[in-house]
């Protein structure tokens, strides 16, 4: 009696699976088209306790088709120490911040901003955005930002 009632409880099982879906349904677009143009003007400002980047949301896909809604943007740093540094090996980032809708209640505007005040004074360090549209639906990284931090001097 045990050996019948397996199979079809699998059966059962598969099926359930099969017909839940989850998400919205909608027609189906090639990846391409939905992958976000990398950020082409990030650019950075130092001042006495940190470092501010600036960028503009990108509006279109690789594709040249309009973006859906960005979900995120993914912050990426490297960090060297000038004994550390080599200037001709590959530069190896880690994400240091994400910033979603959620931070900005009044909607993604023309210029986003991210503040890093974790410096170490004779330290390299490098910045690079990525921007999310979707699960793993990620542009390629913007191009880099480069400087030195040096402990500012007292005037």
């Amino acid at each position: 009696m045990k050996r019948r009632f397996l199979p079809i409880l699998a059966g059962m099982v598969v099926l359930a699976v099969v017909l839940s879906g989850c998400g919205k349904k909608t027609a189906p677009i090639p990846p391409q088209a939905a992958i976000p143009l990398p950020i082409a003007d990030l650019a950075h400002q130092l001042d006495d306790r940190g470092v501010t980047l600036f960028w503009s949301p990108p509006v279109r896909s690789e594709q040249g088709h309009r973006l859906p809604e960005i979900d995120s943007y993914l912050i990426e740093r490297a960090e060297y120490g000038l004994a550390d540094f080599c200037k001709n090996c590959p530069v190896r980032y880690t994400e240091v911040g994400v910033i979603t809708g959620e931070d900005d209640p009044a909607g993604w505007g023309e210029t986003l901003t991210y503040r890093d005040e974790e410096l170490k004074a004779g330290h390299i360090y490098y910045y690079r955005v990525k921007t999310k549209v979707g699960w793993r639906v990620i542009s390629r990284p913007s191009e880099p930002v480069r400087f030195e931090w040096r402990v500012p001097r007292p005037e």
